[in-house]
């Protein structure tokens, strides 16, 4: 059965008087203060050690850069600021293989959105500081070496197992009674059998030989892995809002006043996971 309509009368009709809408800048950053996360901003620069080889001697890059280590990307001025992560997603390969990319393997992308000062930029690294994940690195042990750093800070040590299978401790809630430890730089120690004790009214430290004969080491040349926590890191790929803001308020025309808003940023970044964790 038809429906009894009515008949159309005139049509559809393009308003071209133009309409200012003016963002609530203000409130958009609050939002992003109250409840973003936390990362460490870190700004990509890129190494020295590029210069000669890729300008003058027409080579790749060091691969064993004590600076990037075999990147090209050395990362400085390191700030905490807040971002809001939206749209975090994983896209598989379609390919059997792939050709490694140092420094940005994974198809884990996120977006993120911080406040407008922040020039968050191509290249740049973000390191989520809410919440951690899990890598494990295997090393070789040498007596004289202080500390072993790992391709991410030492959040906390979960295991250490060496070659043998023997498992030294590493999470003992007396921090002395551990066999081997992490420092504040997130490097692996392992702990000695003296400490240096600081004597607070003459200022002299003192090596003081602790209570336990027992401490565990592996042998000069043995492999050992370990498992960690490292706080995740993204490479921002994308910056769709390096430049973004809009003038506001009435013109002069008018009697107002205008200024130009500087709205927050949004920017897609990469999960970062190494090379040799992804293919051995």
């Amino acid at each position: 059965m038809a429906l009894n309509r009515g008949a159309a009368k005139g049509a559809a009709r393009v308003h071209f008087n133009p309409i200012k809408i003016d963002y609530n800048t203000q409130a958009a950053i609050g939002l992003i203060q109250q409840y973003g996360s936390r990362f460490d901003w870190w700004q990509a620069l890129v190494c020295p050690c590029t210069v000669k080889a890729e300008q003058t001697e027409l080579k790749f890059r060091q691969l064993a850069c004590g600076q990037c280590n075999g990147t090209g990307w050395v990362y400085i001025l390191n700030q905490e600021i807040r971002a809001v992560p939206s749209s975090n997603r994983r896209e598989e390969q379609t390919l059997t293989y792939r050709v490694a990319q140092p420094g940005q393997l994974s198809n884990i992308f996120v977006n993120l959105t911080c406040e407008p000062q922040y020039k968050v930029n191509i290249r740049d690294r973000m390191v989520f500081k809410e919440s951690v994940t899990f890598r494990s690195e295997a090393k070789v042990f040498d007596p004289a070496a202080a500390s072993y750093k790992f391709t991410f800070p030492i959040v906390e040590l979960l295991q250490v197992v060496d070659s043998d299978g023997l498992n030294y401790d590493c999470t003992n809630l007396n921090v002395l009674d551990r066999d081997v430890n992490s420092d504040a730089d997130g490097n692996l120690f392992w702990v000695p059998d003296d400490v240096e004790i600081l004597d607070l009214d003459t200022g002299v430290e003192t090596l003081n030989p602790l209570q336990r004969t027992n401490r565990k080491t592996p042998k000069t040349g043995q492999s050992f892995s370990v498992l960690y926590t490292l706080y995740p890191s993204y490479i921002v790929i994308t910056a769709a809002h390096e430049i973004r803001g809009f003038v506001a308020g009435k013109p002069a025309s008018d009697g107002g006043v205008q200024a130009f808003e500087d709205l927050p940023r949004l920017f897609t970044a990469k999960m970062e996971i190494p090379d040799s964790y992804l293919f051995g």
